[in-house]
């Protein structure tokens, strides 16, 4: 499945997920208005009966203009002008609520309504349904001398009204987790899309690596069998020669696949050594210097260091260099300029490796540590390698207890940063 085709199913099951969502996000709102509309309808149904109960109750048949108005969701003024009294009004107001359906905790104040100033209020807690005061044995001496109305209040009536909606609180959880599950498979087959192609150009790179050895030992071979090469010393010196070189080769490549599943399984043991840095660089240079000069290029190292000796792990040590200055010649359109430098910092030693060549887009640069990862370049070879290099110099670098980074431009070059802790008692600090 090539990539326009996952991107037309990714964004055609996005649009279909986000359709959902949005879809679900309308329906839950449409129904926590309707259950708004329903619970305001009960509450004024039911506090018109109180008020109407209160009236007859005090033979009042006075009409009142716009008994019960609602200031805000939540909050009510029911305007009777009569006499109230604290128990028998809460005792109506729950009796009424309890017939609507109507759960809620509330609180009620009364009113003087001559001096608009409040003479009760009290907390009501939803419990269980409330029995219906005698009005005979009310006490009114109290209150029956004033003109009163009275005032109800939800304090936390949104937060229970949507408590109450569990079937759409249960399926948007569900979408919502459906969604998340939906982006981690998405997530998944990304990561398996790219870990093909790295794969994929890993058995490329490898088949352009072994396939020259192998044709190689195969001619050598048939030279060597025929009667006229065999006759002449020389030729059979040349062309096993041409074999033992090939076949080491190969056997190089061998190991260097079998040494990075070693380190990825972290079995690697370090044989930790005092040695002189600098010195290690240089032996790295010599080592590459032959394929510097066919390239026609030049290493400058720079040392900013008093004391330059640090424990490390020689021949791991002299690999990672090696391959950061291999990379340096190889991925380089022109003559290749190195500057390796090397500095104290705090508690280390950094040692720097820039280059002058092709450079690594943004993009890559987060990945080219990680294990047959190779900058995609289509079918094109002309750099051969497995990926491999960069894993093991960050894998090398990490059990020395350091760091390694990398600043790219691309087309401009390329460093390399690697910084090293030094123990105090070396000398160094």
């Amino acid at each position: 499945m090539n990539r326009l085709t996952i991107r037309i199913i990714i964004t055609l099951a996005t649009m279909l997920v986000l359709g959902l969502i949005t879809t679900q996000i309308f329906w839950v709102n449409k129904a926590y208005f309707l259950v708004k509309q329903q619970f305001e309808y009960s509450v004024e149904t039911a506090l018109r009966t109180v008020a109407k109960q209160i009236l007859v109750h005090n033979n009042d048949s006075t009409l009142v203009y716009n008994q019960v108005e609602r200031l805000d969701f939540g909050t009510y003024r029911v305007n009777i002008n009569d006499t109230l009294h604290p128990d028998y009004l809460e005792s109506l107001i729950r009796y009424e609520f309890d017939k609507q359906g109507i759960k809620a905790n509330f609180e009620y104040s009364i009113y003087d309504c001559f001096f608009d100033s409040v003479l009760y209020t009290k907390g009501v807690y939803y419990e269980s349904p409330q029995e219906l005061i005698d009005e005979n044995a009310v006490d009114n001496s109290i209150w029956n001398k004033e003109s009163h109305s009275f005032s109800i209040y939800f304090p936390d009536i949104e937060t229970q009204l949507i408590t109450e909606m569990d079937f759409w609180m249960v399926s948007t959880i569900i979408l919502f987790a459906v969604f998340i599950f939906f982006a981690y498979i998405i997530f998944v087959i990304l990561q398996q899309k790219k870990l093909s192609e790295i794969k994929t150009d890993f058995i490329n790179n490898m088949t352009h690596e072994l396939k020259t050895p192998i044709s190689t030992i195969k001619l050598s071979s048939e030279a060597i069998m025929k009667p006229e090469n065999q006759r002449n010393p020389e030729r059979l010196e040349k062309y096993a020669g041409i074999i033992f070189q090939e076949n080491n080769r190969l056997r190089q490549l061998v190991e260097r696949v079998l040494q990075i599943g070693t380190l990825d399984k972290q079995t690697v043991k370090l044989k930790l050594t005092t040695v002189k840095i600098t010195a290690l660089i240089q032996r790295s240079i010599e080592s590459l210097d032959l394929t510097l000069k066919e390239k026609g290029g030049s290493i400058k190292l720079a040392i900013q260091l008093d004391d330059d000796q640090v424990e490390l792990d020689e021949v791991h040590m002299t690999n990672v260099f090696c391959n950061l200055i291999d990379n340096a010649i190889k991925y380089n359109n022109k003559a290749p300029e190195i500057t390796i430098t090397v500095v104290r910092v705090k508690k280390g030693v950094s040692i720097e490796f820039c280059d002058n060549g092709i450079g690594i887009k943004k993009e890559d640069q987060k990945y080219i540590f990680e294990k047959l990862y190779r900058v995609p370049k289509g079918n094109q070879h002309d750099v051969k390698g497995f990926g491999l290099g960069l894993f093991y110099v960050k894998m090398m670098i990490g059990a020395h207890k350091g760091t390694v980074s990398v600043v790219s431009n691309l087309g401009k070059g390329s460093c390399f940063k690697i910084t090293l802790p030094v123990r105090q008692n070396q000398g160094m600090f």
